[in-house]
This record gives structure tokens, sequence and C-alpha cells, in this order.
């Protein structure tokens, strides 16, 4: 028996991520388009020409596929605030940046539009994690601001929920096309967020 090389391996490990990507770009298409409940892996397998049976080589199943595009929405937002904090930025810079990442990802991408349109398969065990995970990023950030001196203290679960349902309604109705540019619609939405949880009375944590 002939042993692979190493490069024949990291070749065909380069051939299925690739296959994978492929493979959840179709599934957050599926996803947008008719919704989670709606959506199958015999059409996600024919927008790739692999069958049902060819997708299990590659994913576990619908949940799994769309936890996975759950979880690239998460890492696409996660990196590019984090380019913002290696600039050493303080917390408000960053709550910006999380407000444009969001829509911009949100607004732009299959997974991001995946997202505002299925919010209520969040509750799926696989993608809850993902979800809990990008919950805990706003909150630290909102966290920092307070911590500074930069926004009021509230009571966090809440703000967050709040802040996040703000920027998923946006992904839904905003139009590139329409009256107002990308940058615009953010630069709003982050001076409505900001004027809000830097008002001097409101909600205290107890």
């Amino acid at each position: 028996m002939v042993k692979k090389s190493p490069e024949s391996a990291s070749r065909r490990r380069t051939r299925v991520d690739s296959r994978r990507e492929l493979i959840l770009d179709a599934a957050a298409v599926e996803f947008a388009e008719v919704g989670y409940e709606r959506a199958t892996l015999d059409r996600i397998g024919e927008r790739v020409g692999l069958s049902k049976a060819s997708l299990y080589y590659y994913v576990k199943g619908k949940e799994d596929l769309f936890a996975q595009a759950v979880e690239r929405f998460v890492d696409d937002v996660r990196e590019r605030v984090d380019q913002v904090d290696a600039a050493g930025s303080d917390p408000l810079r960053r709550f910006t940046a999380l407000v444009y990442a969001h829509l911009e990802v949100g607004t732009s991408t299959a997974h991001g539009r995946m997202l505002a349109e299925n919010l209520h398969a969040l509750r799926h065990e696989r993608a809850a994690v993902h979800a809990k995970r990008y919950e805990a990023i706003v909150a630290r950030i909102l966290e920092d601001a307070v911590v500074a001196g930069e926004l009021r203290r509230t009571v966090t679960r809440p703000t967050v929920k709040m802040i996040l349902g703000v920027l998923n309604a946006v992904s839904l109705w905003f139009d590139p096309d329409g009256g107002l540019s990308f940058d615009e619609v953010a630069a709003g939405v982050v001076g409505l967020l900001l004027s809000g949880l830097t008002a001097q009375d409101g909600p205290q944590d107890r």
C-alpha cells in the first residue's frame, strides 16, 4: 500500500475545505431565500452539484450547516472589530466598529441576510452556542465602555438584545439602491444607540 505524501494530503484538505466553503455559501443563500424550515439538503446540494448523500461527507445535516453559517457571521464581525482593537482603540470606537461590521456583513453577505431572516432558528442548540458567543462579545464592549466612563451603566443582557434587534432589523430593510447610503444608515444607527446609552438617567444594574 502506497502512503500518500504530506503534500497530497495537504492538497486534499484544501480541496475539502474549499468545497465546504462553497456548501456553506449555498446553504446561506438557501436559508435566506426560503427560510430555515423550508430549506432542504437536496436543494443545497443542487446549488453546488452534489447529492444529498454527498453533502454528509462535509456536514452533519441542516442544523450543522445553519450553525456553521452563524459561526461564520460571528467570526466575520469579530475579525473586523479585532482590527480596531489592534490599533489600541477606546471602547466607543470599538462599539462603532461593531455596529458598522454587523451592518456590513448583515447587508452584503448571504450568511448575514440568512441570519436576519432566521433569528428564530438560533434556538437550535448548535447555533445557540455561536449566538451566545456573539452576545458575550457585545456585552464585553459595552462593559468596557461603562468602566471607561463613556457609557452609563445599564442592565447588560436586555441592552445587548436591544442593540442586536436594531442591527438585525436594519439588515432586513436596508436597500443599497435606496435614498440613503450605507454610511449614512450606519452613522445614524450609531448615533441613535449612543444617544440612549449615554443618557444620564435610566435603569441601573442591581
